[in-house]
């Protein structure tokens, strides 16, 4: 079964003091979402504040994610996080560094495998989050992307895919997903148009993507969470509203709410 949830970044103005981060998590609840992944909440929130004021508004969350190189720097208390919150998921964001060279590739690779290490003493799988660009041709190998060539490398690792950075990187999403079919954690859904050549995030079902298609391969294929998700919010909307929005079209589309 797959589950409707929130990704919080979505909500990160809403998530730097413990009065705003309750108050945001209650909220959430009240929309009737019950899973969240964890991203961008300030770092003086601790583990255990986190792990309780969502158990509190009766939200869980089932991952964490940040950038590779963040999620390194803070190794230990990301690990924490998880532990304290039941959650057995912990996803990295692309390849670091500006340069998408086999150099910066299989430094990565190396860095996965020691993190999947780690993780597997601590009952925990590490999940790869592709931005655009990794789906470009790995250098020196064109017949595949740098995704592909990533988790071919470790294959211990999962795929935490994010539909819009698929769609913007060429990829027909739903074949994606039957080809990792068993092997993805999760989908990120942002909607987006694009105004001058600039891309505007939008509410689910009001951009350009073709959600009916790729919600129905995310069922097919037994992907655990689909997480609606928007990063930023045109002038004068409501970020509680729009998520409220794209959290129920979400569930229009055949998602279960909960657990």
């Amino acid at each position: 079964m797959s589950v409707a949830g929130i990704q919080i970044s979505s909500l990160k103005a809403f998530l730097q003091t413990p009065e705003e981060a309750r108050r945001t998590f209650r909220r959430l609840a009240a929309m009737g979402c019950r899973v969240v992944q964890l991203q961008w909440l300030s770092p003086s929130l601790s583990p255990r504040w986190v792990a309780d004021a969502l158990a509190e508004a009766g939200l869980t969350s089932v991952s964490t994610q940040d950038f590779t190189w963040q999620v390194e720097k803070d190794w230990d208390t990301v690990v924490e996080m998880n532990r304290l919150c039941g959650s057995r998921h912990v996803c990295i964001s692309g390849v670091p560094g500006e340069k998408l060279d086999r150099a910066a590739c299989e430094a990565l690779a190396e860095t996965s495998r020691r993190m999947v290490r780690a993780l597997s003493r601590q009952g925990m799988v590490l999940s790869f989050h592709p931005r655009s660009r990794e789906f470009a041709p790995m250098p020196g190998c064109p017949d595949r992307t740098v995704t592909d060539w990533l988790l071919e490398q470790v294959p211990e690792m999962m795929l935490g895919l994010d539909a819009f950075h698929a769609v913007r990187g060429g990829q027909d999403v739903p074949a994606l997903l039957r080809r990792y079919e068993g092997r993805v954690d999760f989908v990120h859904c942002k909607d987006f148009v694009l105004e001058n050549g600039a891309v505007r995030l939008r509410v689910l079902g009001e951009g350009c993507v073709d959600w009916p298609p790729i919600v129905a391969a995310c069922r097919e294929t037994g992907v655990p969470w689909v997480f609606a998700e928007q990063e930023t919010f045109a002038a004068g909307d409501d970020p509680f509203a729009c998520m409220a929005r794209s959290f129920a079209y979400l569930q229009a589309c055949g998602l279960q709410a909960g657990v």
